[in-house]
Formats: C-alpha cells, sequence, structure tokens
C-alpha cells in the first residue's frame, strides 16, 4: 500500500498536540563549532474538539570549510477539528527556506593533504519549499475507517556555480552555470480499513487508491561572472563579450494513478499471512528547446544555433505483488518473512540535466526487481530487544554509474560518469541489533535507572550479474558497503543522562567500473571510516540542558563524491565540532 520502492521504506511521523494540555511551548536554543546557531520554538494543545501543533526552526551557520555559510527556515503547522465522534478533518502546511554557499569538492591529493580548503567560492543553493495536506477522517462504524489525504506542493531550487572538474581553476571572469526547477503537484490517496473475524479469529484488509498530477520546469543556462547568490540567467542583451551558450528549457508533466490491496489473514493464534497488490499507470512526458551560441577566443560571436524542439512521452502500466508470513513463537518473539515485487521508473527531469561530469544514457530503462527477508525479532522481559534477518535485493535492468572518456569539442579528452542500465544486480545480506537493559537484566527489582548497550550490524554481498559487458560481469554495486558496524552505550540515572556512540563503514566503490581513482575526483573508492560521538543530557524541572561532541577521535573521512552540486570532487564530513544546548518547556 505504500509504493513500489526497492528495498522498503521509513516512515517519519510528525509530533502532534499534546491532548491533555490546552497550550503547551516549547524553546530550543542551541550553539556549536563554526558559527552554528538554531533556535526552535513549538506551540501545541487541545481545546475542545479543536488541537493544534506548529514549530518554527530557524538555522545559520558557517560550518568548518570556506565558502559554506548557511541560513536556513523551517515551519510547520498541524490543525485538527473533531467534528462529531465519526469525522475528523485536518490541515497540514509545511515551509522550508534555505540558502546555502557551496565551498565545493576536492581532489584526492587535496583531501588528503588539505581537507580544511575550498576550490569554488561562486558557488551557491538555494531552496524553498511548500507542502500543504489536508486530511480527512470518518468512522463509518466500530470495524470501518476511511481516510483520505489531498496533498499539494508547489517548489523551487536553484544551483549556481561552476560545474567543471574540481581540478580546473574557476576562471572569476567566465559565466557561472544556473539550474532552476520548479515543481507544482496535486495529489490524493484514500485507504479504507476493515476490521472483521472468521471463527473468532481478528482480520483486517486495506484497500485503496492513489491519483497525482506533477508538472516539473527545469531551465539550465548562464548566470553572471560575480561571487553573489544572484539567481538570474543572462539575457541576450549581456553578450556583448559573448562566451558562448548552452541553455535548455523543458517542461515535465507526469499522472500517476493506482489501486491497492493488503489482507492480514490470522490463520492461527500464531500464524498470520498477509499477502498484497498494487497496480500503477505511469505517464512522463518532456516538452521543451535547447539553444547554443557559439563563440571564437575573442568573444566573437559565430552562430546562434536554430532552437531543436524536443517532444517525447512515455506511458506504462503494471502489477505487482507481495505476500509476508508471520510466525509467533512466543508471546514477544515472532519469526518473520516477506517477499515482494518492486518498481522504479525513470523520470525525464533527471535526463535533461547537462553536466560535463555526469551524463545519462538517452535510452534508460525502468528497474524492475523483488526483495526478499526472514529473520527473527522481539524482546525477553522487556530488558533485552533483538532483531536479525538475512535479505535478497535483485534488480533487473540495475541503474548504475560507469566510468567513461570522450573528447570534448576542443578535442580534449575528459572523463565523466555515465548512468544506464549497466546490468542485474543481486544483494545478499544480513543485518542485525541488539539492545540490552543491563540493570533491568541484573537486578530482580524493576529500576528507573538504566545502562544500556547496543550493537547493530550489516553485511552486505552486492555484485552485477549477467551483463551485457563483460567488464562489469561480478564488479561490486556502488554505494553498497560491505560492512556497517554501530554500537553504544548509555547511562541515565532520574534527571541526566550520558551516552556515547562508535560507527564504522566499510569501503566501497562509487560507480560500476570500480574506480579505485580518477582525476576529477568524482568517481573512486569511498574509504573506510569510523566516528564517535559522545552527548549528555541534564534534565531539571521544566529545563533541559544538553552537549554533544560529534567526531570525537577528529578523523579526517568522506561518505561521497559529487558529480555536479554541491562538488564536483569529494565532500570532507566535518571535524571534531562541539554543541550547547537549552530548552525551557512549559
Amino acid at each position: 500500500q505504500y509504493g513500489t520502492q526497492f528495498g522498503g521504506l521509513i516512515n517519519f511521523k510528525l509530533k502532534e498536540a499534546n491532548p491533555n494540555k490546552k497550550i503547551e511551548t516549547t524553546i530550543r536554543r542551541t550553539l556549536g563549532s563554526f558559527g552554528l546557531d538554531n533556535t526552535f520554538l513549538s506551540i501545541g494543545g487541545t481545546k475542545s474538539k479543536w488541537s493544534y501543533y506548529g514549530y518554527f526552526n530557524y538555522k545559520f551557520g558557517e560550518d568548518w570549510r570556506p565558502n559554506s555559510e548557511f541560513d536556513v527556515i523551517h515551519g510547520h503547522i498541524n490543525i485538527k477539528n473533531q467534528i462529531n465522534e465519526k469525522t475528523s478533518i485536518g490541515f497540514e502546511f509545511t515551509k522550508m527556506y534555505y540558502l546555502a554557499h557551496q565551498p565545493g569538492g576536492l581532489t584526492d591529493d587535496n583531501f588528503f593533504r588539505y581537507p580544511d580548503t575550498s576550490l569554488r567560492n561562486r558557488n551557491w543553493f538555494k531552496v524553498d519549499w511548500n507542502l500543504a495536506n489536508l486530511n480527512f477522517d470518518y468512522e463509518i462504524n466500530s470495524n470501518t475507517k476511511i481516510n483520505s489525504r489531498l496533498f499539494g506542493l508547489s517548489a523551487y531550487r536553484k544551483s549556481l556555480g561552476n560545474l567543471d572538474d574540481i581540478n580546473r581553476i574557476d576562471d572569476p571572469l567566465e559565466n557561472r552555470n544556473l539550474i532552476v526547477g520548479n515543481f507544482r503537484n496535486i495529489g490524493n490517496e484514500t485507504r479504507l480499513v476493515h476490521l472483521y473475524e472468521i471463527k473468532e479469529k481478528p482480520q483486517a484488509f486495506v484497500v485503496g487508491f492513489r491519483l497525482y498530477k506533477g508538472y516539473n520546469n527545469t531551465r539550465q543556462g548562464d548566470a553572471n561572472n560575480s561571487n553573489n547568490p544572484d539567481f538570474y540567467f543572462v539575457e541576450d542583451s549581456d553578450y556583448t563579450n559573448c562566451q558562448g551558450l548552452d541553455e535548455s528549457d523543458y517542461s515535465f508533466p507526469s499522472f500517476n494513478s493506482s489501486v491497492f490491496a493488503e489482507h492480514i489473514f490470522n490463520l492461527t493464534e500464531n500464524i498470520s499471512i498477509t499477502p498484497g497488490f498494487r497496480y500503477e499507470y505511469i505517464s512522463t512526458s518532456s516538452l521543451g528547446s535547447t539553444r547554443i551560441i557559439n563563440a571564437d577566443m575573442a568573444g566573437n560571436l559565430l552562430d546562434d544555433t536554430t532552437i531543436i524542439y524536443e517532444d517525447r512521452g512515455r506511458n506504462r502500466d503494471f502489477l505487482i505483488g507481495g505476500i509476508g508470513l508471520n510466525y509467533k513463537v512466543a508471546k514477544d518473539i515472532e519469526i518473520y518473512s516477506n517477499f515482494s515485487q518492486n518498481y522504479r521508473s525513470i523520470n525525464f527531469s533527471d535526463m535533461q540535466i547537462k553536466n560535463q561530469n555526469f551524463k545519462i544514457n538517452p535510452n534508460l530503462q525502468d528497474e524492475r526487481g523483488y526483495n526478499s527477508d526472514l529473520g527473527i525479532r522481539g524482546n525477553i522481559k522487556s530488558k533485552l530487544y533483538f532483531d536479525a534477518s538475512i535479505y535478497t535485493l535483485f534488480y533487473k535492468n540495475r541503474i548504475g554509474s560507469q566510468l567513461k572518456k570522450e573528447k570534448n569539442s576542443n578535442r580534449i579528452e575528459q572523463t565523466f560518469q555515465y548512468r544506464t542500465n549497466i546490468a542485474q544486480s543481486r544483494t545478499i545480506g544480513f543485518e542485525m541489533m541488539v539492545e540490552a537493559d543491563w540493570i533491568n537484566i541484573l537486578s530482580k527489582q524493576s529500576n528507573e535507572n538504566k545502562l544500556t548497550t547496543f550493537v547493530n550490524f550489516s553485511y552486505n554481498d552486492a555484485n552485477y550479474i549477467q551483463s551485457n559487458v563483460s567488464a562489469y560481469e561480478y564488479n561490486k554495486v556502488e554505494l553498497v558497503p560491505p560492512i556497517v558496524f554501530k554500537t553504544g552505550i548509555s547511562l541515565s540515572k532520574k534527571i541526566y543522562s550520558i551516552s556515547y556512540q562508535f560507527s564504522y563503514t566499510d569501503a566501497h566503490f562509487s560507480d560500476a567500473t570500480n574506480a579505485v581513482i580518477t582525476e576529477n575526483a568524482a568517481i573512486g573508492v569511498i574509504n573506510a571510516y569510523y566516528t564517535m560521538d559522545l552527548s549528555a543530557k541534564i534534565n531539571f524541572k521544566s529545563f533541559q540542558l544538553e552537549t554533544g561532541i560529534n567526531n570525537l577521535s577528529n578523523e579526517i573521512y568522506f561518505t561521497r563524491r559529487a558529480t555536479g552540486y554541491p562538488g564536483p570532487g569529494i565532500l570532507p564530513s566535518p571535524p571534531r565540532n562541539y554543541y550547547l544546548g537549552l530548552q525551557f518547556k512549559f
């Protein structure tokens, strides 16, 4: 019922109003390293049939590298009215705006020698996100409920700067590149849940539909050559000293409809089976133009190419299914197994961005596949919690990145990342989590004090198989660390708590060719790294004081190689940093 995506999802739930207070206010102020200043304010409560909750967050700072200051505003409001015992209606609105100066990426050599430097001072990123949601809940009877959500988005993002390889100097006299994306969409998702019994055993099913209409527009071209966040395109009149122009303007209308159903069959008190299906219809289109202006080395206009129009569309529909099995070994322990077919469609808007470090196959195909798992989870007397599973994830027409070389118009050979359908891929893995409350384990009586430890471990064997290109056969799938390990310890006693966490991520590749190092650093190995974090908290009546140290051992590491914004190149992660926060709740 939640979609066609591979591998599952995380369901984020925003905080709602306190049902026991007419008004509840929380104020938080956090200061940290590199000029971090974060202010948070929330107000919520319940009165009669009305409930409300809203928050405002303003954060700014400079980060640890030059040219990396940021300014972020984030707000949310949720208002709900219980019209009667059976009917409620609610409205939500989320606003996010931020402006970020981007220091760009680094080459491998610069990262290992000078990780705190910046090779770009003219790159900026700007986002304005507005999301509205209207919720309707109706209880037909005690066993049947309907939920309907009408949602809409109005947003834009603007990327400004130099997209050239990071190993090339940013000429301050050259115009920057500007990419502007505007997003407008509206949709509705409605589901009906029904509970009933068969031979005194509870059963449940859900059935629903989703309708979505989207309209995206992307424009890319030249901007001015200043250092400022001036997000506008250079007009024809500005080409008195022409540098050339490669500008595009495309619209991407899309439509999606789906119906879905799932049913929980409780066969016995210990065994349940949950089959489900989803039917999808997807329509994507692109309509736009490209304009190319060429100039000589002196800046004289040579030609202004006739505008090239492109109009293409693609419609497809498909049916996917899945099934889950649960078996209760004991009251709080169960064995589970799931199988689900998956589908991910390509998006024309992802294929239109022009970047010399990154190109996309114009004949890119949709991805299909499945994922399955088998595991055991539960807890022992609410003192020891565990979850362990083995799984497999299979892709057909897996979209990946390969390293290619090609000569540009100036006959200079360039290395770039080429995104295409690489091959089939198969990931086999194991993951487990164990958390223990040692004071309650060792004590015969319940204790409000806690000493907890946790271990989270995953192993992934991800390979390309049955590739049409022998060079990729049995290569490792990019961006899949073979080992991820996390552990930590936390002590809480009455008004205070202190926690320590250690995290390790194994080395892995950033493209399907498994390149180790390249000149432009947009592709290459992501080295193994570990981090340690320490945090503490003290509560006193309405006040809460928090402090912490991130990257305690001051490791120099990175988790990403960017092909475009906010790079290109290696994006170094922050060194040791501190924060101190004060919260007042009343």
